[in-house]
């Protein structure tokens, strides 16, 4: 997904998740940090799927 700024966003260039995953210290910890991720993820792809619908039919 291109940002605003023009800027690639991925989930392997998220600050949050790269924070959290240097700060995982147990199995719980990194549990916690899958959650997320794939929680971060679900609304990532929500995203994509707003922003091609939107230029679909944009286009018409």
């Amino acid at each position: 997904m291109i940002l605003q700024s023009g800027e690639l966003y991925t989930l392997a260039t998220d600050p949050m998740l790269i924070l959290m995953a240097r700060e995982c210290e147990d199995v719980e910890d990194e549990l916690e940090l899958a959650a997320l991720s794939a929680q971060r993820e679900s609304t990532l792809l929500a995203a994509q799927a707003y922003t091609a619908a939107r230029q679909s039919s944009q286009s018409f």
